[in-house]
């Protein structure tokens, strides 16, 4: 199923229903649209944990414009070695792209011909020109400063000049079910969003909190 990949779980345990698998054959691939385009800085992909690790080798991640042209791409484990719990590519300069592709160039080194992927991160810069913008990223727990790294991800925020009107957000956790952040609404487990403005001299910006803490989130900003 093409959509464990963004079900927002690095769970690498096939069996546990979060790991994508192809059908077997050669130059397999797996991609997704990113609805629109978006500034992306770096692509993480989460291997599958249970077995067969070594499939993720020899193969290529693309970003594709709108019209299925290949914008920059990178090959990993062509000649050695593989993938083994997640592969991070930070790209040298934010690329504006519609689709991100993942596809093995042939078999993989192991002679395996399906691919399987637990999770695909896309992280990016939202574009203040763009009227819809998705981004994720690790949320930094509410007991440290903003600025702290988690797990090597900066913490999830937008940035606005000052003066500018507010937009809405809505965030997820699964990606499928979406709640505005306003604090009040969200799942029956109890979690809310709200973002948080910080200003600075010539912008603010807005970090979505949660209450209780959860160690991912997904946000938007939405047309409403």
């Amino acid at each position: 199923v093409a959509s464990r990949a963004i079900d927002g779980n690095t769970n690498g345990r096939y069996w546990d229903l979060s790991v994508t698998h192809t059908a077997v054959g050669a130059n397999s691939w797996w991609q997704v649209d990113l609805g629109n385009d978006r500034p992306i800085d770096e692509i993480t992909l989460h291997n599958r944990t249970d077995c067969c690790a070594n499939r993720l080798s020899n193969y290529r991640v693309s970003i594709l414009s709108a019209s299925g042209n290949t914008l920059i791409s990178r090959d990993f484990h062509t000649t050695s070695g593989f993938t083994t719990l997640s592969e991070n590519w930070a790209l040298p300069n934010t690329v504006t792209g519609r689709t991100v592709r993942v596809e093995t160039l042939g078999n993989s080194r192991a002679g395996f011909e399906m691919l399987s992927l637990a999770e695909v991160e896309v992280i990016g810069t939202p574009d203040s020109s763009t009227s819809a913008k998705s981004v994720s990223a690790e949320t930094p727990d509410p007991t440290q400063q903003q600025s702290t790294v988690e797990n090597g991800v900066a913490p999830l925020f937008f940035t606005l000049p000052l003066g500018a009107e507010i937009p809405t957000y809505e965030w997820s956790l699964d990606l499928k079910n979406w709640f505005k952040a306003d604090g009040l609404d969200g799942p029956t487990n109890g979690v809310t969003v709200t973002m948080i403005p910080e200003q600075t001299s010539d912008s603010v910006k807005l970090a979505p909190r949660s209450s209780p803490w959860v160690p991912k989130l997904f946000v938007r900003e939405t047309s409403d």
